[in-house]
């Protein structure tokens, strides 16, 4: 009985206790293990979403650059075409300038080119009247309805013409020319 009694106090008072601390220790791991699992699962999916948002907001970042980049290649595109303009009306004053300071020679050719012109024109034009008229046999060999619409054409052309004429003519003159007209209008 007393191998008996060992082995029951034995297992009394520390084996079955070692049995049950040992099968409590492995379900405690396996639990353990099951929790760090879904630790290291809520972890990932953090990370992930982190991740995600980091990208969206490089994205915009990057986006908003493109935009910037784009603005300052419209405004130096514009900037670039206000200074050609400022260069030309720079050019166009001076080259004003230079016209205003005919003297002698240039100022008498300048004065005369405009009469000389319009009588060359002049002369051209009844050079041509008078060719027509010579070929068509005058006004007579005309239909009556297409003397009317010549007529009309003519008239139009002369009315154009005489209102570019006078308009040139006094736009060429300058301030003291209207403000001579001025004076005797009032």
């Amino acid at each position: 009985m007393s191998v008996i009694t060992e082995i029951i106090g034995g297992v009394a008072s520390g084996g079955l206790m070692n049995v049950f601390g040992a099968v409590s220790g492995l379900i405690g791991g396996w639990l353990a293990k099951i929790e760090q699992r879904k630790m290291l699962e809520l972890v990932n999916t953090h990370e992930e979403k982190m991740a995600d948002f980091d990208l969206k907001r490089d994205q915009i970042a990057y986006d908003h650059t493109l935009a910037v980049i784009d603005k300052q290649i419209d405004q130096a595109e514009a900037e670039g075409a206000i200074a050609d303009d400022l260069r030309s009306a720079d050019a166009f004053i001076e080259s004003m300038k230079g016209e205003s300071n005919l003297t002698g020679f240039g100022a008498a050719v300048k004065s005369a080119v405009r009469p000389l012109i319009t009588g060359v024109l002049l002369w051209c034009t009844w050079v041509i009247y008078d060719q027509l008229n010579t070929l068509v046999g005058g006004l007579e060999g005309l239909d009556a309805e297409l003397l009317q619409q010549l007529f009309i054409y003519v008239v139009q052309a002369i009315l154009f013409l005489t209102i570019t004429a006078v308009a040139w003519w006094f736009a060429s003159r300058g301030d003291r020319a209207v403000k001579s007209i001025k004076g005797m209008m009032s």
